[in-house]
């Protein structure tokens, strides 16, 4: 399409329209021809693949969140890795919900986040092999959102070395001042496809995630593991 058939579809001016197209061409979501048309680039193609692929990881995963939920009282979340963030395709709130630091952020299914402070980011990093790794580590960068936050590149790939030893990993306010999780991998066969985590407030601390939770979430991530195994119907759950 055109510009102008774009700004009339749209209702919008040409100059605001024109604005939104050179963003979404820079983010390679559009591509522009030679005769100054646009036509959908690539990027659609991975955010569509990563939706598909996490369709049913949602509807084996849910009834196993919800009672992760019942079971802890904390928020239960599924997330998968697009790109260098992580996806979230499920998340059941907890009852603590609104006995977090005013102001938290409102992560909900769709919401992105960065992979490298935030627990089930660094499990998904973790498990990818190495040359994987390498590129999706080359293409981030390493924020500080907190004082907690990991932004030397080194010390980050030695605690995902440590995260792919032990099993889980532990996000104590790297994202957000007065927010922890906990997380741990799903697999299909020998292949992590997506992680699981329980996200709470500053009051209980990292220690405890550890020493009361991880064993449930261990069982639970598991049992979807196996339910993957088990699925019929290719290499996409």
């Amino acid at each position: 399409m055109s510009l102008a058939e774009v700004a009339e579809r749209l209702g919008m001016s040409r100059s605001t329209t024109h604005r939104y197209m050179t963003t979404l061409v820079e983010l390679g979501y559009l591509e522009q021809t030679r005769t100054r048309r646009y036509r959908l680039g690539l990027r659609p193609l991975d955010v569509g693949m990563s939706a598909l692929r996490a369709t049913g990881l949602r509807d084996i995963g849910h009834l196993y969140l919800d009672r992760l939920r019942h079971d802890t009282g904390l928020t239960a979340g599924l997330a998968v890795l697009s790109d260098s963030s992580v996806l979230y395709v499920d998340r059941v709130q907890g009852r603590d919900v609104n006995m977090g630091v005013g102001g938290s952020p409102t992560i909900s299914i769709g919401v992105r986040l960065p992979a490298h402070c935030t627990s089930v980011g660094k499990v998904l990093l973790a498990y990818l092999p190495e040359e994987v790794r390498r590129q999706v580590l080359a293409e981030i960068t390493l924020t500080k959102n907190t004082g907690h936050t990991i932004t030397r590149r080194k010390q980050l790939e030695e605690q995902l070395a440590e995260i792919a030893t032990l099993g889980f990993a532990v996000s104590d306010e790297e994202f957000y001042s007065g927010m922890r999780s906990i997380a741990a991998p799903i697999r299909k066969g020998e292949t992590v496809i997506a992680a699981l985590d329980l996200t709470t407030h500053e009051t209980i601390t990292a220690g405890v995630l550890t020493e009361t939770y991880l064993r449930l979430l261990d069982v639970v991530t598991e049992q979807i593991s196996q339910i993957l195994d088990e699925s019929k119907g290719g290499s996409c759950p």
